[in-house]
């Protein structure tokens, strides 16, 4: 499908890729998981689609997350940690508009290249909502 949310039929050999590591790939899988998620929902969203935009196998995948709730976790933590650096450099301003100001500042020098982090923090909010499961979430976001 031409969304990234299913199946393609070329699907990558065993492994990650050749010459990468470990925290690369962790982190390209990570961002190809707030992608999928942002642009498809987390119930649409497969191991699979997030492989395919990876550049890495599914069972990859596997290797780094056990299920999609362990992967959503680790997504929300990171999201955590973004929004928290945003808040604390709005606190260092003294007035309302200098706050917003360094918040969207510091949002966006955090994420700087493709927004993903931000379309993730929007869409998580919503898809916290839609789906039960992930409401017992231990995270701090949650």
């Amino acid at each position: 499908m031409a969304d990234g949310c299913g199946p393609t039929p070329s699907a990558r050999g065993r492994g990650r890729p050749v010459g990468s590591d470990s925290a690369e790939t962790r982190a390209a899988i990570l961002r190809a998981a707030r992608e999928v998620i942002s642009g498809c929902g987390y119930e649409a969203a497969t191991f699979q689609a997030i492989a395919m935009r990876a550049g890495v196998s599914r069972p990859t995948v596997h290797y780094y997350f056990a299920t999609k709730e362990d992967l959503y976790d680790s997504l929300q933590c990171e999201a955590y940690a973004v929004v928290s650096a945003c808040i604390s450099a709005a606190k260092r301003r003294n007035t309302l508009p200098e706050r917003l100001a360094a918040f969207v500042a510091a949002a966006r020098e955090l994420d700087p290249s493709d927004g993903t982090m931000m379309r993730f923090v929007i869409t998580s909010r919503l898809e916290h909502q839609r789906h039960p499961g992930l409401r017992g979430s231990t995270t701090p976001v949650a």
